[in-house]
């Protein structure tokens, strides 16, 4: 599998890897002690619950969600309706959820890695795709439309 072909998930499975191995390899300053860490399960589950929503929104539009494929739909409803980009939102928030978890500091700096990963390597790809497929339906929703929140 070429790079380029390597999806959001399969980034975000090696960021988790990522950040175990940090907190339990390299252990680093605590920020958060115990039982203070399970607020981690708050954006993880959010995380969750976001990106099972972008998904379902997607199969409700009968379009892609593969990066790579055409889409045929301008998603725009769910929680299209507030950021561009609610799966990565939702894999920042699981990240961040488990960050918290965990507990230590070095793992966290994987959070806005990972988020300035995606910007350079699929959301302005992503972007540039729809402004030429859609024209003036995608110009109008990004104005409307926060790229984050």
């Amino acid at each position: 599998m070429k790079p380029s072909q390597i999806k959001p998930p399969t980034y975000l499975l090696i960021a988790l890897i990522m950040m175990l191995g940090m907190h339990f390899l390299l252990p680093s300053i605590g920020l958060i002690s115990q039982p203070w860490t399970l607020l981690g399960l708050i954006p993880l589950s959010l995380g969750f619950v976001i990106n099972l929503s972008a998904d379902r929104a997607f199969h409700q539009s009968e379009t892609t969600v593969s990066p790579f494929g055409i889409s045929t739909t301008l998603v725009t409803h769910g929680p299209y309706q507030f950021t561009r980009n609610p799966m990565y939102l939702g894999f920042i928030l699981i990240l961040f959820g488990v960050a918290v978890l965990l507990g230590s500091l070095l793992p966290l700096i994987i959070v806005p890695a990972y988020g300035y990963l995606m910007d350079k390597l699929f959301i302005r790809m992503e972007e540039q795709k729809l402004a030429a497929t859609f024209d003036q339906e995608w110009v109008r929703y990004k104005n409307r439309t926060r790229r984050w929140l």
